[in-house]
């Protein structure tokens, strides 16, 4: 635990190294002297430690203290009050979220999620819609143009409309700013990176490719802090993750053998 990385889709970054006594915690994400647990885990969290962890989540995510904040790509936004975030939506179809008319629209935006100059039936509305004391939520109507972009449910990744731009998702909340896939490509969820249009369906899963060390990477990155042997290509290939990357390479059982992972071995 005196050293740790980050990874972003399945790529390690910079290490960096823990001053001593500290180590590096898990629950918290930082290095700390208040002792970890061989997985690299802390204490739990105190109450106030809570407090100040939200304090630090809302500066983030609401660098304006009211008002409607823009994700990157403009395909979701969410409404900050009080300087506290509210739900995160995304907007539908080819739409993008436009700070002008602060609602989505097929207008076209600039890289600020900014359209084209109100017209002037926009600007009478607007003065009337200020006159009645109101602001208009995103998407028109009053509510919310889309359902917001992670179910519940939902631990990995998402994805918006059409595949073209993906963000992790955590408790039904998003983790990540939204990226965008360059033209011709779509999110695939299988690999969890953009590849050609023609290679993911409309549910954004694509077949596996690559070579088996490709694979094994992408498998070892996945499953994060899950140490041990995983297998391949139907327990004919194996191979040893740590702490989210591939160990030594993927080797292969010999004929009419499968690698069976409770023994870590090959056998019939």
């Amino acid at each position: 635990c005196a050293a740790y990385h980050e990874c972003a889709d399945g790529l390690p970054d910079r290490i960096y190294t823990c001053r001593d006594p500290e180590r590096y915690d898990r629950v918290r994400n930082e290095c700390n002297a208040l002792g970890v647990d061989g997985d690299c885990r802390g204490p739990p969290v105190t109450e106030d430690e809570a407090r100040e962890q939200a304090r630090a989540d809302a500066a983030r995510l609401c660098p304006i203290r009211d008002g409607w904040v823009a994700h990157t790509g403009c395909e979701s936004y969410h409404e900050c009050r009080g300087g506290t975030p509210g739900t995160v939506y995304g907007c539908r179809g080819p739409e993008r979220y436009d700070r002008v008319r602060n609602r989505c629209t097929d207008l076209g935006v600039d890289d600020n999620c900014r359209g084209p100059p109100l017209t002037e039936s926009e600007k009478r509305q607007q003065q009337q819609q200020q006159q009645q004391g109101g602001q208009q939520t995103p998407g028109g109507g009053g509510r919310p143009s889309a359902a917001p972009p992670c179910p519940p449910s939902l631990e990995g990744y998402g994805t918006g409309p059409g595949c073209r731009s993906y963000y992790t998702c955590s408790a039904g909340s998003m983790t990540s700013a939204s990226r965008t896939c360059p033209d011709g490509t779509r999110f695939d969820k299988t690999t969890r990176r953009c590849r050609a249009k023609s290679s993911v369906n409309d549910h954004c899963y694509g077949p596996p490719e690559g070579s088996p060390d490709e694979r094994a990477g992408e498998v070892c990155a996945s499953d994060g802090d899950e140490d041990g042997w995983r297998t391949l290509d139907g327990c004919r290939r194996y191979f040893m993750c740590q702490s989210g990357r591939l160990v030594d390479a993927v080797h292969e059982c010999g004929a009419d053998l499968l690698f069976d992972e409770t023994r870590g071995m090959c056998n019939f």
